[in-house]
């Protein structure tokens, strides 16, 4: 089961689906799968990225009309990465240092 999901997105779809919409559940996943492998596997990623973050519906419809057409790049998340502190590092260089000099 796991090999129908390239990533984690795919399988959080699968998910919402199977509790949102169960009768139509495979058959929508698979409509989902194939614009993937039709279109961009990026494309359909970033717009159920977008899906999720917003807590919307998942569904063909949706994903297929924010990748068609428009050529518009859905905006990545933003991500900020707090400044690492290189002494910790340091720290442990000079430990070892010292059990190998043993």
């Amino acid at each position: 089961m796991e090999d129908l999901f390239s990533n984690h997105r795919f399988r959080m779809a699968w998910d919402w689906l199977r509790r949102h919409r169960e009768a139509r559940c495979s058959k929508e996943h698979l409509k989902i799968l194939q614009l993937a492998a039709r279109d961009s596997e990026i494309r359909v990623d970033n717009a159920l990225r977008v899906l999720i973050d917003q807590d919307q519906p998942i569904s063909f419809e949706a994903i297929e009309e924010m990748i068609s057409g428009q050529g518009c790049m859905i905006p990545p998340t933003d991500i900020t990465i707090d400044e690492v502190d290189l002494c910790s590092y340091d720290a442990l260089l000079s430990v070892q240092e010292g059990a190998y000099a043993k």
